[in-house]
């Protein structure tokens, strides 16, 4: 077969799929002593676990390499007429390495052996890209946080974790949420031996047993070409294969009641006094019970069926197993109606200030300037019979308060719930080769969660959630050895991903709250449930809607490796096909939100209360807010393609350099029957334009004269009047050249780098398809007129009826009032650019130290962007509240667009005035109008350093430092703004420390210490191993909004000595009162400061075990593991809204409120 021949097979033999390489390749140059090559020298590489053999002979170069071995030891034999054989006994193949190992031959008899014991070096002589691995047996061994191997993703250089990893291997958000090297969260391409591993939204749709794995890789950088579909980082799991002996493992681990400790607000709550004494009966009402089961096994061998076939060095199986029980606490404070403001007297604060009034709805007058003017309630009281009778039976539902709260009484209530979880995953893989020049391997895994969440009020369903997620997931590979120089891998991959969520109260009777039996009948009997009520200030009642999800893929791909003199060439076409099909039910049960609208004053646009006004709208029975949503559903698609091609050039003995170009093409999302939005008709008149102007001519406004006032524009629809099916437009120019080289500098010393553009996805698994007139919104409506009558209620929010979905049938007449958003059809992909320079070197034999230096920049980053905003010449650049422009731009004008068809679900349907800034827009027919645009930046720098010792004199360590930041220009601060904001990134963390070592205690038989030991004080003190993990990591930036501060921005960081949860930053600065806030202007503080970042990640995991030999083959380990060993709090964010009384504090801890430290015992079976 000719070569041109061989490489087409590499380029058509595939479809679809993700080149994650979950094996490595050994590679090396044979030579005599003089440094003449040896051309057609033998050369085998036999796995020492398995007995499987692989051979290939030297090119004319004398170069050699042996593709596609699963990771895992290695002895290396090397033979040539002539010669001596040439022996390496013990070289150690990790995932998707290429090692090097050089053999020089000696004249002699080739039955005489030259064995070769050294060492491999630690540095990597062959790749420019920054990588971190972790073998199987720290991965079994280390106490990984909650049981997950997500958490060894950590350890890696560049790492940023959103959040202090809590939950177990289920909660996929908490492993898939993190930022490499500056990339974008979820944003990593994941992968289990080599196939896809990723489902909706970039989340990762597995996370394996952690007794199954075999490695962990973490490419921080890569510049090989066969990687792709992701902006250059990427996390690859191998799973561990059977070998020659049965072998595995069974093992036991739980914790509960006093291993676990309180959390520290719950322990603040239970030791407060202001909360009442401390008693054994407050304790246990604020320690639920807890407990958390782990149990796993993984076995493996070879493939014997006695008298039928012998697996010896050909088939192997492997089976793990994994279940996780677990009833967590969950502490949470929240504000509750007291028993005074039940019955409507809200007396207690006015008491604090006038700031505090409530003013009665009824009193509603129109005022000068388009404004409306109210009474207040006398003392501050609602009359018991202004209470509506079904806010009167609904506030019940609210809990009573526990302890005082702030002044004006919010956070007075402590709860500690509890969460409860279940986790199945079983695994199997079959390893089989065929001969030689054939393997074959094939896994499949499934996982099915279940959870029950969010039961925030005791005694009651109103609240509380319901989750199940099954998986499945199948991969196949196969590799053939066409002849020395080519192999060719041939790789399918299958994962089936779903989630869907209910509720606990489905099911609820909505005549409790009096809905006319025409609203009851329109919602979907699965999504039935207790209405979402929605109070300022207040605990939500009830939950959004349901969902369902089905997200598959099909991925295959086709590698040819091919060695050519000192060239290591790989190409091949890669690509998937990927599927989702939803429903999400969103607030199909109604959701009705109470806030100041109409118990503010005295006028209409007053600053609102600190509180207090949006619970009286709630007890008076006036929906400030709210809709039902009735959904479509949808089957969106759409596939991926790329080819490539990768040299590995290996120029001399000490330099390799890395060569590679890749193309991609991805498909445009498709739904199935064209369900969706495609964009946005800037150029046509909006059919509505006659009829709207008509109504606007009987009273406009003089910034807007009759013959300006245009509603141009309206939603298209794919596959619509010439519109295509396609949510974008094709883009043809996905190129990404990448170079790396690696220079030995010295024999244990080497420079790497490299540089390359990576291009980010815009796929089915990325996007939501957007659905404005297929999911329809029906606005509630409580009043037409400002207030002056009211029409609607708390029982009947929406007194002309709710709409249902039309699709396109209304052409430009869709979603008319409301806000439409689109994709931009402007194809072009987001990409980053890469790049990295580092010095590796061996201070010692055993020990490695990298310093290096890491970047990225990202390119057309997707950006929302508000196509429909108040013109900037219409808002105030003051830098105090101009009360002016806030009354210019919200006074009550003439509505033009009462009664007009496409308006209906929308309040501009029925209601008779709007406010003046909606005529000033430049769409006003729509509320809003935003498009999210390839139009933004990031920034990412970063030095990194290094340490990692091998095994030696008992003791074995990693440890990464991070000195970085990520800056970003991705948002808007102002709609009207010429470009996005450059402010400091949502994943900036300047400091992050990873740190974990291994270390067999000198103690016992044939130790440092006590090496005479012998009987019970032998057993005793010898066979232990202390495992450490540290994790540390800055905080986030804090976000604050349109707010005023008098001061620098250093002046609002306190000394971490001086923090406290009640004091975190410095307040002073900010103008706090309601009545002076901004509103309608030009917003100047930025969105997030350096100066101000919440607490930041604090970790130590640490384990003592100790293994006791049973039998020749049989041992038995005993493991204690503390997670969070020091008990120390992670804080969760400060309370930065300035008007609140908590602004500065903070409330929760990060995880949701559980446990901080949990001890686990076990118990581990070896064979």
């Amino acid at each position: 077969m000719g070569v041109s021949i061989r490489l087409g097979i590499g380029l058509v033999l595939a479809l679809a799929v993700s080149a994650q390489e979950p094996r490595g390749s050994i590679t090396g140059l044979v030579a005599d002593h003089t440094g003449a090559v040896i051309p057609n020298a033998s050369v085998k590489a036999t796995n020492l676990d398995t007995g499987v053999v692989a051979r290939t002979s030297t090119n004319a170069q004398g170069s050699y390499e042996i593709p596609f071995l699963l990771p895992g030891p290695y002895k290396i034999e090397v033979e040539a007429p002539g010669f001596k054989s040439w022996l390496r006994q013990r070289v150690e193949l990790r995932m998707e390495d290429t090692i090097q190992v050089d053999a020089q031959l000696e004249v002699g008899n080739i039955t005489e052996v030259v064995t070769v014991s050294a060492e491999a070096p630690l540095v990597e002589s062959t790749s420019g890209g920054v990588s971190q691995v972790m073998g199987g047996d720290m991965v079994s061994e280390m106490p990984l946080r909650s049981g997950s191997v997500a958490w060894a993703y950590a350890m890696a250089p560049g790492v940023v974790l959103n959040d202090r990893p809590f939950d177990g291997p289920w909660n996929i958000d908490q492993a898939s949420n993190v930022s490499i090297a500056g990339s974008r969260g979820y944003g990593a391409d994941f992968n289990v031996d080599g196939v896809s591993n990723n489902s909706y939204g970039g989340r990762t749709a597995f996370v394996p047993p952690a007794d199954m794995v075999q490695e962990v890789r973490v490419n921080v950088t890569n510049y090989d070409a066969s990687l792709g579909r992701a902006t250059g980082a990427s996390v690859n799991v191998s799973l561990k294969s059977g070998t020659n002996r049965l072998q595995g493992s069974i093992q036991v681990a739980g914790s509960g009641g006093a291993m676990m400790t309180r959390n520290f607000f719950t322990n603040r709550f239970i030791f407060d006094p202001t909360t009442g004494p401390v008693t054994a009966e407050k304790i246990a009402a604020n320690t639920p019970s807890v407990r958390w089961m782990r149990y796993s096994a993984a076995v493996g061998g070879p493939l014997a069926i006695p008298r039928v076939y012998n697996g010896r060095n050909r088939t192997f199986w492997m089976f793990g197993y994994q279940t996780h029980d677990r009833v967590r606490p969950n502490a949470t404070s929240y504000s509750v109606p007291t028993v005074e403001q039940r019955r409507g007297d809200f007396s207690a604060l006015l008491a604090l200030g006038s700031s505090y009034q409530i003013y009665d709805p009824a009193t509603t007058v129109p005022a000068d300037g388009g404004r409306f003017r109210r009474q207040p309630f006398a003392g501050n009281i609602i009359p018991a019979s202004r209470i509506h009778a079904v806010s009167q039976k609904v506030v019940n539902y609210f809990p009573a308060p526990n302890v005082p709260g702030t002044r004006d009484f919010l956070n007075n209530f402590n709860y500690t719930f509890q969460n409860f979880q279940n986790l199945d995953q079983p695994v199997v893989r079959i390893d089989h080769n065929l001969s030689e020049r054939h393997r074959f391997f094939g896994r499949y895994a499934q996982s099915n969660f279940h959870g029950d969440f969010d039961r925030l009020v005791p005694n009651s369903p109103v609240r509380g959630r319901l989750r199940a997620r099954p998986y499945r997931g199948v991969a196949l590979d196969d590799v053939l050895v066409l002849s020395n120089s080519l192999v060719l891998d041939l790789r399918y991959g299958f994962t089936w991903f779903q989630e869907f969520e209910n509720y606990a109260n489905t099911g609820w009777d909505l005549r409790e709250f009096g809905f006319p039996q025409e609203l009851i009948n329109l919602i979907d009997p699965k999504a039935r449930t207790f209405p979402q009520i929605v109070v300022t200030d207040m605990q939500t009642l009830g939950n959004v809607g349901g969902f369902y999800q089905t997200n598959y893929s099909h991925s295959a791909l086709a590698v040819l490796n091919w060695i050519r003199g000192k060239h290591s060439v790989k190409s091949g076409f890669d690509g998937r096909g990927l599927f989702a099909n939803e429903k999400v039910y969103d607030n199909a049960t109604p959701r009705l939100e109470f806030g100041e609208t109409y118990t503010r004053g005295p006028l209409d646009n007053s600053a609102v209360a600190p509180t207090g006004q949006g619970l009286a709208s709630f007890l008076l029975g006036l929906p400030t807010g709210g809709y039902i949503d009735v959904n479509d559903s949808r089957a969106a698609s759409s596939k991926f393609f790329a080819v490539f091609i990768q040299d590995d050039w290996r120029v001399s003995n000490r330099l390799t350099v890395n060569l590679g170009l890749r193309w991609e093409y991805e498909t445009t999302v498709t739904e199935r029957f064209n369900r969706f939005t495609r964009d946005y008709d800037f150029q046509t008149v909006n059919p509505i334009q006659a009829e709207a102007r008509a109504q606007y001519a009987a009273s406009p406004i003089p910034q807007v004269p009759v013959e300006e006032f245009r509603t141009i524009g309206g939603v298209r629809f794919a596959g619509r009047e010439g519109a295509p099916r396609g949510l974008r437009e094709p883009f043809l120019r996905a190129w990404m050249p990448r170079v790396g080289f690696a220079w030995r500098w010295k024999p244990t010393t080497v420079v790497r780098g490299g540089y390359g553009i990576y291009y980010d996805l815009l796929g089915v698994d990325f996007t939501d398809v957007p659905q404005s007139g297929y999911n329809q919104r029906t606005n509630t409506l409580t009043s037409t007129d400002n207030g002056q009558t009211y029409v609607g209620s708390i029982s009947n929010p929406f007194p002309f009826g709710a709409e249902r979905p039309k699709g396109a049938s209304g052409g430009l007449r869709t979603y008319l009032g409301r806000a439409p958003a689109f994709f931009s059809p402007d194809g072009r992909r987001p990409y980053a650019q890469r790049w990295n320079l580092a010095l590796q070197f061996q201070p010692l034999r055993q020990s490695m130290v990298e310093l290096g230096y890491l970047a990225s920049r990202g390119v057309r980053v997707q950006t929302t962007t508000d196509f429909n905003p108040v013109p900037r010449q219409y808002l105030s650049t003051s830098p105090v509240r101009d009360q002016a422009a806030i009354n210019f731009n919200t006074a009550a004008v003439n509505n033009p667009f009462r009664g007009i068809s496409g308006f209906e679900g929308s309040n501009w349907y029925t209601q008779r005035t709007v406010q003046r800034n909606v005529l000033l827009k430049p769409y006003p027919h729509f509320s809003g109008l935003t498009a999210a645009l390839p139009a933004g930046a990031t920034w990412y720098h970063a030095l990194t350093a290094r340490f990692e010792r091998r095994l030696h004199a008992g003791l074995r360590a990693q440890v990464n430092y991070t000195w970085s930041k990520f800056m970003q220009a991705a948002s808007y601060l102002n709609p009207t703004d010429e470009a996005p904001e450059h402010v400091i990134g949502s994943f900036d963390r300047p400091h992050r420390i990873a740190f974990t070592a291994m270390y067999n205690l000198p103690f016992g038989p044939r130790a440092r210490f006590f090496s005479g030991a012998r009987g019970v004080l032998a057993h005793a003190i010898g066979g232990w191993q202390a495992v450490a993990v540290f994790n540390g990591q800055s905080g986030p930036a804090l976000s604050f909004g349109n707010v005023i501060y008098n001061g620098t921005y250093p002046e609002i960081r306190i000394p971490v000595a001086e923090r406290t949860v009640d004091r975190w930053f410095n307040t002073s600065g900010f103008v706090t009162a309601s009545g002076a806030q901004l509103g309608q202007n030009i917003r100047t503080f930025p969105t997030r400061i350096s100066a101000a970042r919440a607490d930041g990640i604090n970790v130590w995991d640490l384990s003592l075990q100790k293994v006791f030999q049973v039998r020749d083959r049989y041992r038995l380990q005993f493991r204690a593991q503390a997670e969070g060993a020091m008990n120390h709090p992670n804080f969760g964010a400060p309370n930065t809204t300035v008007t609140s009384t908590l602004f500065g504090k903070v409330t929760a801890t990060q995880g949701g409120g559980q446990e901080e430290r949990r001890i686990f015992l076990g118990l581990k079976f070896l064979f």
